[in-house]
């Protein structure tokens, strides 16, 4: 032990300080005036001395600091320094321990997490002081407020029984200390015990409010993560050892996720916790994900907008691991039974209970976890969108980048694949549907969006160029429905949309709405269209409008016509539109019988067949081999002034249904000059 001497010159004092806490006291007196400091006992072995004081008889001079020599005197020991003789004598003093290593503390510190806030969170985790300064005690049997606020500790821990709640502000974040620019502090709470052989690390939040999307607001919210050591291994072994966890879980609504440590984002070594938007649901990864709660169904948001500057850190160690009881620590609000905020009426006003009443999660932690939380990897592939780009990660092919490019699951191995080439103004979400293909929702919005499907996935190709499919959305009309690739499928379940096809010369454009399935396939080059559901369905085919019942399964054919057959021209005068008529050829082909027309839902621009007769006035039939190919075709009249023909067409088409229902129309050119 290192002893410091102040030497002073004839007839001066000399006084020995030691630079440590020692464990024995020594007393020299030279009784000679003179004196030098040299010392026979240089070489003796160090033992720490309590405090050493040398006096002269006489005199009084100027101090000088030595810091050498060390000795180590013993008791009665004679030392004899220069022409001056003296007996140190030296006392025993009760040793001095240093202060024993907080293991719990260094523990706590050592994974405290890191907390990250969407950029629209009001509240984050406070100390309780924030509660005990704004709330007042009710007793749920009388009603009656037994404690107004400010409340002590005590007055929380009196009251073990579950009929109290805690009445506070309501949805109002409380930053300060009332009266002052205190802030409260960011607070964990850190709960360390032992269960199943673990040592288990919690961390648990307070949040003044709740106001998850998805379900009902409540007052006070208790949330926790925690980290599950190997077995039968001490807290001082995993501090010394430098044990990581084995895994960890997360809460969220009523329950939480799980995942192994090496899966866990971390920032040196302390995990990264990602808080859901209002819930405060945990997320072991940034994104938004869907949620289906009893109480609710909605989405979390986790991003790592804000990033939680301090945590302050109180620690409750399990009286297992020999801590001491609650109710003598600063933490003895824990004992409160009652509720931390409104009345439990169930999917109306839901507040928790304290920590420590909540009996599965704070003194049986990996019974909650096995039974309580799910797989974080699977939830987060299945029901998360973790680049924010509206496609789910189990259907985007860049999930870790914004793109425009998704591909579903299908039936028979048929993948429902695709692009969003327009977002226009509209929040669009695709998912795996359930049934196979894509989930498709998009909010209201004044512009259109469309998404454009792989025609090699979504249609069987012929010989015939295909264009498309395209689903469009209205403006000002949501969606919600899913489409499926093998046939391109599109069953609406709220708003409408439109799916496009071309195929050939012939573009169909068919509306679907709420309840409505409408599928298009190719078959033998023949588009086909399937129905399902109730009500009308718009179809728009190659400009012209029809409706189709909902159940109704047909083709598209695309017909030769004949306006005005054996005139090369097809002449119209527009600007005398009077009664003329004008006579239409449907011809027979190799791909369409002309003779299974229902010459009754014909309609050339708007106008029906003009010949009728009997007393019903019904439509007469004219058949005969116009083209002279021995084939039977359809003749059809139609009075130019109940079309829609303008001094600027260049064509006309013709529309109708055969007997069996199916959908033929047909186009040829015409020359409107005024003649």
């Amino acid at each position: 032990m290192r002893l410091f001497f102040v030497l002073f010159s004839a007839a001066v004092s000399l006084v020995i300080f030691p630079s440590s806490l020692t464990n024995a006291q020594a007393v020299a007196v030279f009784e000679d005036a003179d004196a030098s400091v040299e010392t026979s006992v240089l070489a003796a072995s160090i033992s720490p001395v309590e405090s050493v004081f040398a006096s002269f008889g006489n005199g009084i001079g100027v101090q000088s600091l030595l810091i050498q020599p060390t000795i180590s005197p013993r008791e009665n020991d004679n030392v004899s320094w220069g022409n001056a003789d003296a007996t140190l004598q030296a006392t025993t003093a009760p040793p001095i321990f240093p202060p024993a290593v907080n293991f719990e503390e260094l523990l706590a510190e050592k994974f405290k997490p890191i907390l990250y806030f969407h950029e629209e969170e009001r509240f984050r985790p406070q100390e309780i002081q924030v509660v005990l300064d704004t709330a007042d005690i009710v007793n749920t049997e009388n009603h009656i407020v037994e404690e107004t606020s400010p409340l002590a500790p005590t007055d929380l821990s009196s009251r073990t029984e579950s009929h109290y709640k805690l009445n506070l502000d309501g949805n109002t974040f409380i930053e300060h200390i009332p009266f002052t620019d205190i802030p409260y502090k960011n607070t964990a709470y850190a709960h360390i015990l032992e269960d199943e052989g673990h040592i288990v690390l919690q961390y648990w939040f307070f949040y003044y409010y709740n106001s998850w999307e998805g379900g009902p607001d409540h007052e006070g919210d208790w949330e926790f993560i925690q980290l599950i050591f190997e077995q039968n291994k001490s807290i001082e072994e995993v501090v010394k050892q430098s044990i990581w966890p084995e895994r960890s879980a997360y809460s969220a609504h009523l329950g939480g996720y799980r995942s192994n440590w090496d899966n866990v984002e971390k920032e040196n070594d302390r995990p990264v916790v990602y808080v859901a938007e209002g819930s405060h649901a945990n997320h072991f990864q940034r994104g938004v994900c869907d949620v289906t709660i009893p109480t609710g169904i909605g989405s979390d948001r986790g991003t790592s907008a804000k990033k939680l500057g301090t945590l302050d850190l109180r620690i409750v160690i399990d009286s297992i691991l020999g801590g001491p009881s609650i109710s003598t620590t600063p933490q003895k609000w824990l004992l409160f039974g009652g509720r931390w905020g409104e009345d439990d009426v169930p999917f109306v006003k839901e507040s928790p209970r304290g920590p420590l009443q909540q009996p599965e999660r704070w003194p049986t932690p990996i019974s909650w976890t096995n039974l309580n939380t799910i797989t974080w990897d699977d939830f987060y592939n299945d029901s998360c969108d973790g680049d924010f780009d509206g496609i789910w990660n189990n259907v985007d092919t860049q999930p870790n980048d914004p793109s425009n490019d998704f591909d579903a699951p299908g039936p028979l191995g048929r993948n429902t694949s695709g692009t969003i080439t327009n977002r226009g103004d509209r929040d669009i979400k695709i998912r795996d549907a359930a049934v196979g293909g894509a989930h498709i929702t998009a909010d209201f919005g004044s512009e259109r969006a469309t998404i454009k499907f792989d025609t090699l996935k979504c249609i069987t190709l012929g010989t015939l160029p295909v264009i498309g499919p395209f689903l469009s959305i209205p403006k000002f009309v949501p969606f919600i429905g899913t489409t499926t690739c093998g046939s391109m499928e599109v069953a609406a379940e709220e708003g409408s949309a439109e799916l496009q096809i071309t195929v050939g010369t012939l573009e169909v454009v068919g509306t679907v709405s709420a309840g409505q399935i409408l599928k298009y396939d190719v078959v033998d080059d023949q588009l086909v269209i399937e129905t399902s559901g109730e009500g009308e369905i718009p179809l728009v085919i190659n400009g012209k409008s029809t409706i189709v019942q909902a159940g109704d399964i047909f083709s598209v054919h695309e017909v030769q016509i004949d306006i005005k057959p054996g005139s090369d021209t097809n002449p119209m005068n527009c600007e005398a539109k009077g009664n003329g008529v004008i006579p239409v050829a449907i011809l027979t082909t190799d791909a369409f019988d002309a003779t299974t027309v229902d010459h009754t839902t014909v309609l050339f621009e708007g106008a029906s067949e003009t010949h009728k007769s009997g007393k019903n006035k019904a439509m007469t039939r004219h058949e005969e081999d116009v083209d002279k190919d021995g084939d039977v075709d359809l003749v059809s009249h139609f009075r130019q002034n109940e079309t829609t023909l303008t001094c600027e067409s260049t064509e006309a088409t013709l529309f109708g249904k055969t007997f069996s229902g199916n959908i033929f129309v047909g186009t040829d050119s015409i020359d409107s000059k005024d003649k």
